[in-house]
Formats: C-alpha cells, structure tokens, sequence
C-alpha cells in the first residue's frame, strides 16, 4: 500500500482520533505548567526550595497505581511525570533566580 488513496477510512479516522487526543494532552501540559508557575511564585516569594523530594516520589507513587489501575505501564507513566516535574523544578529554579 502506497499513497493516501490506499489508506483505509477507519484508520484515517482512528489517528485523526489520536490527533485530537494528542492535542488534548499537550493543552492538559499547558495548564498544568501555568498552574506550577504559580507555585513556583509561591515558593520563590516564601523563600522555599524549588524541588520538594517527598511530594514528587509520593506524586509518582500515586500516578504509578493509577497506571496500573488504568492498565498503563506504571514505569513509562513514572518517566514521563519525572521528565516533567525535572521541568517543572528547573522553572521554579529560574523564577528564584529572577526574584
């Protein structure tokens, strides 16, 4: 099979399902970094750290059961909030920084 021609209906509209969820997640991603930008504003202004160690690995923890309840791989679903939270810490860093 080559060319658009050949693709079948149900699978075009399958990944434009897939799309619309892609975008839904990064429009999720965006709300959650402005919401941690104002924590980040909080703890710059209280003169807390930027990374509190307790709350990621209980955070993980929970988004790693509720992987498994969601039958998600709870590894990936780990890696992926750690990447995130790594983000979320170097912002709160920055915004210190520049207070």
């Amino acid at each position: 099979m080559s060319g658009k021609d050949s693709i079948p209906n149900e699978l075009i509209e399958i990944r434009r399902r897939i799309d619309e969820i892609d975008q839904g997640i990064i429009e999720l991603l965006h709300e959650r970094f402005k919401v941690t930008h104002e924590v980040g504003l909080l703890k710059a202004s209280h003169e807390l750290s930027a990374q509190d160690v307790l709350r990621e690995e209980q955070k993980l923890e929970a988004l790693g059961a509720l992987s498994e309840s969601h039958k998600l791989e709870p590894t990936l679903v780990r890696e992926l909030f750690r990447r995130i939270m790594e983000e979320v810490v170097r912002n709160h860093e920055q915004i210190k920084a520049e207070s």
